[in-house]
């Protein structure tokens, strides 16, 4: 399982999850941050998340 935030440019700004994860309901936040822990601007970006055969693609609304 991968879960990664892209930009509106398709640039990736941070990994929130790599690994095996335990069927059932999980939580993850975002807080806003990049891979280099400072704040991103606010605008559209898209959260990726990717298992062996699916691939799940949802746009977020960063507004500070």
């Amino acid at each position: 399982l991968n879960i990664t935030i892209y930009n509106i440019n398709g640039q990736k700004i941070k990994t929130l999850f790599a690994g095996n994860q335990k069927a059932g309901i999980n939580k993850i936040v975002w807080q806003g941050f990049n891979s280099k822990n400072e704040k991103v601007d606010s605008g559209i970006y898209f959260c990726v998340l990717e298992t062996g055969d699916r691939k799940i693609v949802r746009k977020l609304t960063l507004i500070k």
